[in-house]
């Protein structure tokens, strides 16, 4: 962090940071550039849908079950997904 998330197709422009600048906290902000379109708002919950059913589909499983995975790939998939 930070990071700039730009869906232009969708008017969804944000940026994600540190609480106060302060990585220790463990806290992210979302600062929006401009405010989501209903068509950027309805894409960012459909996202987090996926994103939970994704998780309750796979987490529970080894990287093994899928073919070319490795255990680093997995873990950071994971790390990701956690952030």
């Amino acid at each position: 962090l930070p990071q700039r998330w730009l869906f232009d197709f969708a008017r969804v422009k944000f940026d994600l940071d540190w609480r106060d600048g302060d990585e220790t906290t463990g806290e992210v902000v979302v600062n929006f550039i401009v405010p989501p379109s209903a068509k950027g708002m309805l894409l960012l919950q459909e996202e987090l849908i996926r994103l939970k059913l994704f998780s309750t589909m796979h987490r529970s499983k080894s990287y093994k079950v899928y073919e070319g995975m490795s255990k680093y790939e997995w873990e950071t998939l994971w790390q990701y997904y956690d952030a």
